[in-house]
């Protein structure tokens, strides 16, 4: 059946529970006509009631009520606003009133018929704010929305306001009567029995008993704190760690602090020289000598193993005095005294002085005073050549080599003294021997020469010594060579020492 338009006349109006009591639910009241003038009076009509923002964009409460049988009615309704089933807000105990609260901020919701959600706005209502009803009916066909809203002005807010419930949003429960609280003496102090309150009276105020003070020691004990004297340590007593004490009554001036094996008490903590404080695995404090954690102290360290300085990654070790460096280890081993860049093992930017033991050459020679005529001669021995063959082309070939370095600038005497060769074998010819420098001959260009040396087969060739002279520079390193010459003859084998003792030598003297 198609009952068409509705024609409603309506009433709002709100209870209490009792004379006295606060109003819970709002009444909605009136009468539903169809358009042709006959009255609604279904047998299960349903209701939708929206409180709204005064806009009417924000639903801050919506409820649901159902079941409600018109017929009969003549079309006439009452319906109760805050005993249904509440839509919005989702959860809590919020009441049709608390949507008339102008001093809290709403969430708004967003509704389809009975189901709800919190929307994404809010309304924070001005102190004179109204509120919008909107209504809507189930009349068994469909749902009809009465038009216009209906504007809410003071009766809800007067229930809101006059609520004897609440102080704001305070509960009775949350308040104490005056009549009910004791009257307490002077020196008194209200105090919770677990039951109900009651006046206690503060031991310290009227007791000397041990620990506590009364105020004429408390008056006492301000007065010395407040004067001049001072206070002995019999006046104030050792306050224990547990209480935030140090449990002592003095400390050592200049001390580290530490609670002691106890944990009872605060006390100095101090370690012996060239020791530092120290901790193990549990935090426990202690001492340790510097010399067992394998650092280098002043004064000097004992590791009882071989001690250890330097770096383990690719740079220098610089030692330092007076904030400039003084010695170098660079990290390829060469050590720079006065420079920080050594060219050899060992580079000196200064003078070298000896003052005990000389200086050891590398061919073991000992120089322990400067080079001079007196200091020579110097004697350069030579290696053995065995089984040298010779060529038939006429030519000096070097037998072995020495190098020396003049000590001063001038004018040297060289003497070669040749051991007697050895010949094995040798065709008819001759067979001499010189020794140079740098590759040339001295000044003299002198030599031994022997004719006819295959006299001497299988037998030792005697040759005199061979002298000349060079001039020499200080510091210069000079190779100085034997050599043999042969001559007129395939080829010859020879030994350069036959049986005789001793080795080639060369003597070097400063001409005079």
């Amino acid at each position: 059946m198609n009952f068409g338009a509705f024609l409603v006349f309506i009433a709002l109006s709100y209870f209490g529970t009792d004379a006295n009591g606060a109003p819970t639910t709002l009444t909605y009241q009136g009468r539903i006509l169809r358009s042709d003038g006959t009255p609604l009076e279904h047998s299960n009509v349903s209701f939708i009631f929206q409180v709204t923002d005064p806009s009417g964009q924000c639903v801050i409460y919506q409820e649901q009520v159902t079941g409600i049988n018109m017929t009969n009615s003549n079309g006439v309704f009452d319906v109760p606003i805050g005993l249904g089933l509440v839509n919005f807000p989702l959860s809590g105990s919020f009441t049709v009133l608390d949507a008339f609260n102008n001093s809290t901020n709403y969430t708004c919701g967003a509704c389809l018929g009975y189901n709800c959600a919190n929307g994404t706005s809010t309304f924070t209502p001005l102190n004179t704010d109204n509120r919008v009803l909107r209504v809507q009916f189930h009349d068994g066909s469909g749902w009809r929305t009465i038009s216009p809203d209906n504007l809410i002005r003071s009766v809800p807010f007067s229930g809101y306001a006059l609520s004897a419930q609440k102080l704001g949003t305070n509960v009775a429960s949350d308040f104490l009567l005056k009549a009910g609280l004791p009257t307490c003496a002077s020196n008194q102090y209200l105090s919770w029995n677990g039951v109900a309150l009651i006046c206690a009276t503060s031991s310290a105020a009227s007791s000397s008993s041990t620990g506590l003070l009364t105020s004429s020691d408390w008056t006492v004990f301000n007065n010395k704190l407040d004067s001049s004297s001072s206070i002995s340590t019999s006046q104030l007593p050792t306050v224990p760690v547990t209480k935030g004490g140090t449990g002592v009554t003095s400390l050592t001036p200049n001390r580290l602090l530490a609670s002691d094996a106890s944990g009872s008490a605060v006390t100095t903590f101090n370690c012996g020289v060239g020791q530092l404080v120290s901790f193990d695995p549990l935090g426990v404090m202690g001492c340790t000598n510097v010399s067992s954690l394998g650092m280098f102290a002043n004064g000097g360290n004992s590791f009882s193993a071989n001690a250890v300085f330097g770096t383990t990654d690719n740079f220098s070790v610089n030692f330092v005095t007076n904030g400039n460096p003084r010695m170098t280890v660079t990290q390829d081993g060469k050590v720079g005294i006065l420079t920080l860049a050594p060219s050899s093992a060992l580079t000196v930017a200064g003078q070298v002085e000896s003052t005990a033991g000389g200086f050891k050459f590398p061919d073991g020679s000992v120089q322990t005073t400067a080079a001079t005529a007196s200091a020579l001669p110097k004697v350069i021995t030579f290696d053995d050549v065995t089984t040298i063959t010779t060529s038939s082309a006429p030519s000096y070939v070097t037998m072995s080599t020495r190098t020396w370095t003049a000590p001063t600038t001038g004018l040297v005497l060289m003497t070669y003294y040749k051991i007697a060769p050895y010949i094995f074998s040798c065709a008819a010819g001759n067979l001499g021997f010189r020794f140079t420098v740098n590759g040339v001959t001295g000044n003299q260009g002198n030599h031994a020469f022997i004719t006819g040396v295959h006299r001497y087969q299988n037998g030792e060739a005697v040759y005199p010594p061979m002298v000349d002279t060079f001039y020499v520079t200080a510091g210069v390193t000079y190779t100085i060579a034997t050599q043999y010459f042969s001559q007129s003859f395939s080829s010859c084998t020879f030994h350069s020492r036959g049986n005789s003792a001793g080795r080639d030598t060369i003597v070097i003297q400063y001409a005079q």
